[in-house]
């Protein structure tokens, strides 16, 4: 039998916030994670899943981790996760199926790579 405290779980940012996730929010995140033998509370405790200040993108990406997701709650913060456990859920169509153009911009998003130059431009 599930209790109310298994479902939530308790987040601090780096930047010294905490929040209150409901395990509901947490498995949205699992497509944009590879699957493993960890839980969501390891993947939070040993820092692989972080929740940070969207202003915190450049920073985040030269520590190697994958922005996936925005909360719920809140825009101004991002799900991230460790670049080894980001699974890329999103696959691009060939061209020949396509009816519309995507640029190399919108290609590196889909594929989970993304620029300095490329977040500073999303982020303004």
């Amino acid at each position: 039998m599930m209790t109310f405290n298994d479902s939530l779980h308790q987040i601090k940012t780096p930047e010294g916030f905490s929040f209150i996730v409901s395990t509901y929010e947490l498995r949205n995140l699992s497509p944009w994670i590879k699957p493993s033998e960890h839980s969501f509370d390891d993947l939070i405790f040993y820092r692989k899943l972080i929740l940070c200040e969207r202003k915190s993108l450049k920073r985040q990406l030269k520590r190697g981790y994958k922005p996936i997701k925005v909360l719920n709650e809140s825009e101004h913060f991002v799900w991230f996760i460790n670049k080894e456990l980001f699974n890329s859920p999103v696959t691009c169509a060939s061209e020949d199926r396509m009816k519309f153009e995507i640029s190399e911009a919108d290609r590196d998003i889909l594929k989970g790579n993304m620029t300095d130059r490329l977040a500073r431009q999303l982020l303004s």
